[in-house]
């Protein structure tokens, strides 16, 4: 499927998320209150970012309902320095709330280079990664978010996998994570910390991947790093991608669109929608690239 260029306006920088206590209804104390702060200086410096993304979603001229998204990520470990990051997740969103999950090398946020599970989630001016701010409600300590990978995907090799679901309970209205084959719920998200996902369900589901970094260096290696390699034995991927309807049945994401930032892009990351191919894969996408991307 041919890449279509699209414009996006990111409400919410990967690296510059706000913080507002909103759990329970209840104000933060002041120690809670500093340490947001400090959180928010550091992930706030320096404010100007390159982002560039690759990913298939669905098309936003249908104008579906989406109460689910979800999938089986390939994981790796991009080479990422300083105010940089690499990512792949699924994410659902409608308007300016946003819910994403994946796997992520961020040093910026933790500190070294290892790739971890993370998840974030934005509602306006308010938003955090994983449990650094009021929000997401965890119900299983020993499946904690920042979870480390001790071993990811080897090009070629042992493939790592995350299999990772979201979706709105029919009754509580909460945004819930499973993890897993088993679809191990890991917590949720209140209903009552977003605004068009609180209960009119998502709008747009994708699945791919996500860079960030300084825009006078060179943009850090997506994925696996290769680009216009479509075989999943070297690519990253995410196969069996999934979705909960109007209905709220889950089904195999159909109607899908490959979106890149711009065409020039091409060359440094790449995204491929492979559609349906069996019952192993289902419907999969490959995505990544060694990036190198200079400037905005």
């Amino acid at each position: 499927m041919d890449s279509k260029v699209v414009s996006l306006v990111l409400l919410v920088c990967s690296l510059i998320l706000s913080y507002n206590g909103v759990e329970g209804g209840r104000k933060l104390s002041r120690k809670e209150d500093m340490e947001l702060e400090r959180q928010l200086k550091l992930l706030n410096k320096p404010a100007v970012m390159s982002i560039q993304l690759a990913f298939v979603g669905s098309d936003q001229d249908q104008n579906n309902t989406y109460y689910g998204v979800g999938g089986v990520l390939s994981v790796h470990n991009p080479s990422v320095v300083g105010f940089q990051l690499s990512s792949g997740h699924v994410r659902i969103q409608n308007g300016v709330d946003l819910i994403r999950a994946g796997w992520m090398v961020n040093p910026t946020l933790y500190g070294d280079n290892l790739t971890r599970l993370y998840t974030s989630w934005a509602s306006g001016d308010a938003g955090c990664y994983n449990t650094r701010c009021p929000g997401f409600i965890t119900v299983r300590e020993d499946i904690p978010l920042d979870l480390v990978f001790q071993k990811t995907s080897v090009p070629g090799g042992e493939r790592i996998e995350l299999e990772l679901f979201i979706y709105q309970d029919k009754i509580s209205g909460n945004w819930w994570l499973t993890f897993g084959p088993n679809n191990t719920q890991i917590g949720y998200w209140p209903k009552h910390i977003f605004t068009n996902l609180a209960g009119s369900g998502g709008s747009f589901v994708a699945w791919g991947g996500e860079v960030v970094g300084l825009p006078q260096l060179r943009s850090p290696p997506m994925g696996a790093g290769f680009v216009r390699v479509d075989n999943p034995e070297f690519a990253a991927y995410c196969r069996q991608i999934i979705v909960v309807d109007e209905s709220h049945n889950t089904v195999r994401a159909d109607d899908t669109k490959s979106y890149i930032d711009y065409q020039g892009i091409m060359d440094y990351y790449h995204i491929n929608d492979a559609g349906n191919n069996g019952e192993y894969w289902g419907h999969y996408i490959t995505y990544g690239g060694p990036g190198g991307i200079k400037g905005d």
